[in-house]
């Protein structure tokens, strides 16, 4: 965090209520300062906690942090770290907070636990456990951990990762705290340290919360949100009865029907529609009905194209980040100049993709900005108005001036 740039802060602002930090390693004063400013003009109301924040001295080791945007779900978020922890090592790795989800008690904890193993047990232990009864729990951290010798590590006989296991799993239990992305993958093997060799980084949550209100959650290997060594991890919580306001209706992009399936349909589609139409032969005879009806197919046509379309670019991606990450291990495990030559393959195939997907939503932009930002033309090209808005029927002007002096006169 002591680089951190504005255009990052930006970014999570816009697209993320709550943003756990570790690892921040402040040096300084100003370096911490500058953070908490950074994220302060990314939106007016964001606001932020630190365990910098119950500290004097700047090491440049551990911290954690937490970001939090006007639009957080959890409110009346206040830090209570000092109420349940007084431990000094403990206060530079550990944050909690207090709010309520939906009327209930929420606590959201950020965690960075040591590297070193023989600490890890010790750290564990020392965590809160004296919450209200029927308290809700999120927890967000990199806990240098694994829950599972086979399914959270490639080497699975690497006792290094393993300590501390218990004790972070009785501090589970009593939070009544549950693995989100274990429970939603539950045989998938991704890995989220610096060598891609253990997932160590968590999201837990209260069962109750976990099956009431998370939708989504997943590993973000693009490095999308963070810029840290770490896979960052991205979840969504959302309310059963709650219903967003509609969106707008559907506008087909360009690129879709310049396609030549969509050029052959559109054609095929115009000449049934032409020979359709043909003189009344009776007064039930509606042509308009027939063009309703041939325009709803059409649109049913070109958006099942452009879904399709873009499911089947968007899974050539997710292929080729799951590729790069199983050639990643396995050329950590057991390195090769083949297993090389093909990542390097994988990944400017990958570049290639991503670039024409970013081409494809700047022309999605482009036409969005077209229609919604450019207002002159509308204002200056506007058709001719009646000069006069007025009910009294007149056939010109003169006659207009008056008839509005005979009623002017009393």
């Amino acid at each position: 965090m002591n680089n951190v740039t504005r255009r990052s802060l930006d970014y999570l602002s816009k697209n993320f209520h709550m943003v756990g930090l570790q690892e921040t390693c402040f040096t300084g004063l100003r370096t911490f300062k500058r953070a908490k400013h950074i994220w302060s003009e990314a939106s007016r109301f964001n606001t932020s906690f630190w365990s910098q924040d119950h500290m004097t001295n700047y090491t440049g080791h551990a911290g954690v942090g937490l970001l939090l945007t006007p639009t957080c779900p959890v409110q009346d978020l206040q830090d209570v770290t000092l109420r349940h922890v007084s431990s000094s090592e403990l206060l530079q790795r550990y944050l909690v907070l207090q709010g309520t989800l939906n009327t209930v008690v929420t606590y959201i904890h950020v965690v960075y636990a040591p590297v070193q193993s023989g600490e890890r047990p010790t750290f564990f232990n020392q965590l809160p456990r004296n919450f209200e009864e029927g308290a809700q729990h999120i927890v967000m951290g990199d806990f240098n951990t694994v829950l599972s010798s086979q399914c959270d590590q490639a080497l699975h006989n690497n006792r290094e990762r393993l300590q501390g296991r218990a004790q972070l799993q009785d501090w589970m239990q009593e939070l009544n705290a549950v693995d989100a992305w274990r429970l939603q993958h539950p045989t998938l093997e991704e890995y989220t340290s610096p060598n891609s060799s253990s997932r160590v980084d968590y999201v837990m949550m209260s069962s109750q919360l976990f099956h009431a209100a998370l939708r989504d959650i997943r590993h973000d290997f693009r490095q999308s949100a963070n810029a840290g060594d770490h896979c960052g991890i991205k979840f969504h919580l959302g309310s059963a009865i709650f219903r967003p306001t509609a969106r707008a209706p559907w506008r087909c992009p360009e690129w879709v029907i310049q396609l030549p399936e969509a050029q052959m349909y559109l054609h095929e589609s115009l000449e049934e529609f032409a020979d359709s139409i043909h003189d009344p032969t009776n007064a039930e005879y509606n042509p308009g009905c027939l063009l309703d009806e041939h325009m709803r197919h059409d649109s049913i046509f070109l958006r099942e194209l452009f879904q399709s379309k873009k499911n089947i670019r968007q899974n050539e991606i997710e292929e080729l980040h799951l590729s790069i990450n199983r050639l990643r291990h396995l050329q950590h495990t057991e390195p090769s100049a083949d297993q090389e030559r093909t990542l390097q393959e994988k990944q400017e195939t990958l570049k290639i993709k991503l670039k024409e997907k970013e081409y494809y939503a700047s022309q999605k932009k482009f036409i969005s900005d077209l229609r919604s930002s450019e207002r002159c033309s509308q204002f200056f090209f506007r058709p001719p108005q009646v000069l006069h808005n007025t009910p009294i029927p007149v056939n010109s002007k003169e006659e207009l001036d008056s008839m509005c002096t005979a009623f002017n006169e009393y």
